[in-house]
């Protein structure tokens, strides 16, 4: 920052490819429909101080990890992406895959399957999602394809083609707080109108038939904003106005606490219920010298427990603030580890 005339003067960043996800790095989400309803956001411009720290009420929590690309289902489709997010599990598969490089950061595509349905999602884009370098002024008009093909076990495929224009512009910079600190940051603000919405359907469901059913062309344009900082989270909040320019949803980002991206199903811990709201309930072996240990998502230790013969704990949460937790059980003779996160509402 500069001084001028007494003042403070804060400085200008650029996004680089750096600042965006990286394989190996877990971020958290708190997602928000109601907090800043009715708030307006203010004009473009320099030096601002945006200040969102108080008046958040969390709807919901989620967490990602960004993986290497290589070997996962689907990969093969999109031979561009080096960065992907799986978050499947015994139940579904949910895997999304993107591209980050010096030019700019992209969302390629991705699908979703469980017992009844499977989605495949395809987007392309005549520009980059997020151009880097990304600097204050920069504008950036787009058009947007996303095709979706989905199989909802019922006979017959259905596809859905949108098409959407739009344009972003770094249109402000300066200072943003939030709960999790205060950064420097520079604004994008992203409009885009949905052009086109088509929908066809393959009853012999081998997906080369599709028959065209029906097409809506009444333009409905989203307003988004999202804030930038230097290092990882980059994009560190987000928010969306309805028509008339309020605030009607919004999230803020940070990353998760060392151990968070080695979350697997693996060993015999389990937790449940899960989310939770007045208990958890961790069962295990009970191995002797083992330990049980809950941590906040700044990594601070917030209860602990000697686990040795102990192969159920009841855990009374109604002393912890709502959010999400690390839960770790370490394995004193073998020096093993095991990792389960859960969400307190």
């Amino acid at each position: 920052f500069v001084l001028y005339f007494g003042k403070i003067i804060q400085a200008q960043i650029t996004i680089t490819s750096a600042d965006l996800p990286q394989v190996g790095q877990t971020e958290i989400s708190y997602s928000d429909s109601a907090g800043f309803t009715n708030l307006s956001i203010d004009g473009p411009g320099g030096n601002k101080t945006w200040n969102f720290t108080n008046n958040w009420f969390i709807s919901d929590t989620s967490y990602a990890t960004f993986v290497s690309p290589a070997n996962l289902p689907g990969s093969g489709n999109f031979p561009t992406s080096n960065l992907a997010i799986n978050s499947s599990d015994s139940v579904s598969s949910n895997i999304f895959f993107y591209r980050n490089d010096a030019n700019g950061f992209d969302i390629l595509g991705g699908s979703y399957q469980n017992a009844s349905t499977t989605i495949a999602l395809r987007l392309s884009t005549n520009s980059h999602f997020i151009p880097l370098p990304l600097v204050y002024g920069m504008v950036n008009p787009f058009v947007r394809t996303e095709i979706s093909i989905a199989d909802f076990s019922v006979g017959s495929l259905s596809k859905s083609i949108q098409t959407t224009t739009g344009t972003s512009t770094c249109d402000a910079w300066g200072t943003l707080s939030i709960p999790t600190g205060t950064f420097q940051v520079l604004r994008m603000k992203e409009e885009t109108t949905l052009v086109v919405d088509s929908n066809f359907t393959d009853t012999t469901n081998t997906g080369n038939h599709f028959v065209f059913q029906n097409s809506t062309s009444n333009p409905s344009t989203t307003t988004r904003y999202l804030f930038f900082k230097n290092q990882a989270p980059s994009m560190v909040m987000s928010l969306q106005t309805n028509s008339g320019g309020k605030i009607d949803l919004s999230y803020y980002s940070q990353l998760a606490p060392l151990g968070m991206s080695d979350l697997s199903s693996t060993g015999t811990m389990n937790v449940f219920p899960n989310p939770a709201t007045d208990v958890i309930y961790v069962t295990c072996d009970g191995r002797e010298g083992s330990t049980f240990r809950m941590f906040d998502l700044s990594g601070k230790t917030v209860y602990s427990y000697q686990l040795s013969g102990v192969q159920k704990l009841e855990l009374h949460t109604s002393c912890f603030e709502r959010g999400m937790y690390l839960l770790e059980i370490t394995d004193g003779e073998k020096q093993t580890v095991q990792r389960r996160k859960c969400v307190l509402r």
